[in-house]
């Protein structure tokens, strides 16, 4: 009864952190007798959960996340820990298989081999009775489920892309910031014309693709959907032209623009587009 008050209080906290965290069942029980439970508004909820992530990136987001969750279960206490030496998965395993490990974790679900084998060896708790997931999308279900069981939570936030700009460059040159994408690479190709570099990338330029997935999915979510379920070819006529849609046929006349993006880029930098995987830039 103990572990199962646990694993709802686990539970609750997963669903409202919404980081791909795992519910682990193996998780050292808390020294206190925990009454937690996941249920709105249930009184007298206490005990304590541990909660591990990957990266220090979003360690401001975990706490704010945790800080939450406390105003409304305030007796829980909640402690966390960022494994990033690059050992993340084999100390996760490790733990968990002494029996010490976290009641919540980072993971990146069925995309690697470490959620499938934890659930394999039985040491993760199964949140599909415990956790409403009716109103997330199937395709982002399938992520999370193994074995028709349900095994983390997976993202359920809205991904935005941000351009840091030198106010005093642009103060200087009178630019505007930019308000549509269409001004935003005028604004580019203005910058260029001046022999300025218009984008940089202070580390890994890869990430430069994402400023298209939303853009691109936005522009037809009909046509983007079918691409996901494979219903319709990438090649196919209609996918060029439009085709009665909406800004049916923008969405690859986009793409195709993708050849001259390397241009806005800094020098070794090339953009290469794709579908079902969205590319790489080397």
């Amino acid at each position: 009864m103990k572990k199962k008050m646990k694993k709802l209080a686990a539970a609750a906290l997963a669903g409202c952190m919404a980081l791909s965290l795992a519910a682990c069942g193996n998780g050292a029980d808390s020294n206190s007798n925990s009454n937690a439970g996941a249920n709105e508004g249930r009184d007298g909820t206490s005990g304590a959960l541990t909660v591990w992530y990957h990266d220090y990136s979003f360690e401001d987001s975990v706490v704010g996340v945790i800080e939450a969750f406390n105003e409304k279960y305030p007796e829980i206490e909640v402690d966390y820990e960022i494994k990033a030496d690059g050992d993340y998965d084999k100390l996760l395993k490790t733990a968990i298989q002494s029996g010490e490990g976290p009641d919540l974790f980072w993971t990146n679900g069925t995309a690697t081999s470490t959620l499938p084998d934890l659930v394999e060896n039985q040491a993760l708790a199964d949140l599909k009775d415990d956790v409403d997931f009716s109103f997330i999308p199937d395709s982002a279900m399938e992520l999370v489920e193994v074995d028709g069981g349900v095994y983390a939570v997976p993202w359920m936030t809205m991904d935005t892309r941000t351009c840091y700009y030198n106010k005093a460059m642009f103060e200087e040159n009178g630019w505007k910031i930019p308000g549509t994408f269409s001004e935003f690479e005028a604004l580019l190709a203005e910058i260029k014309g001046k022999g300025i570099t218009p984008l940089s990338q202070a580390y890994d330029s890869w990430c430069m693709l994402f400023a298209y997935e939303p853009i691109l999915a936005a522009y037809d979510p009909e046509y983007s959907a079918e691409l996901q379920d494979y219903s319709v070819k990438a090649k196919e006529y209609g996918a060029f032209k439009p085709s009665g849609r909406p800004d049916s046929g923008i969405y690859f006349r986009h793409i195709h623009v993708m050849p001259d993006f390397p241009e806005i880029l800094p020098h070794n930098t090339c953009g290469l587009g794709g579908i079902g995987q969205a590319g790489r830039l080397q």
